[in-house]
């Protein structure tokens, strides 16, 4: 999932079961890691923290739960235009099997879209 400039990111939120994710960043990032005790720790001292946290972590899940709908309820090119539209330039960043593998299709398939899409904005 792509994570955007000043972005919150969650890989875990089980203190008892460690997190299969992996991150790979595309490009240099700066990054600043709280384990989720430090974070139960900040929340529970400092009331402001804690109303940062729950709006991240809300913020977070709505993202994802988006996304997974998108899969549901679009096809590939709706999917393409989705991601052009959120993520504005992002696409001619990185790597083109980056963005179909976040589409749920093969490259193949993205290169077809967009010439497509290409071949009608030039209409």
């Amino acid at each position: 999932m792509p994570v955007i400039k000043n972005d919150f990111f969650a890989s875990g939120t089980s203190p008892d079961k460690p997190t299969s994710t992996a991150i790979q960043t595309l490009m240099p990032v700066k990054l600043l890691s709280v384990s989720l005790d430090g974070f139960i720790a900040l929340s529970t001292d400092y009331k402001q923290i804690d109303v940062f946290i729950q709006k991240l972590l809300s913020s977070a899940f709505e993202r994802e739960k988006e996304k997974g709908m998108m899969h549901i309820s679009l096809e590939a090119p709706g999917r393409y235009e989705n991601f052009i539209s959120k993520f504005p330039g992002l696409e001619n960043r990185i790597q083109h099997y980056h963005t179909a593998s976040y589409l749920g299709i093969t490259p193949t398939q993205l290169s077809r879209i967009r010439k497509k899409d290409k071949t009608h904005q030039q209409m």
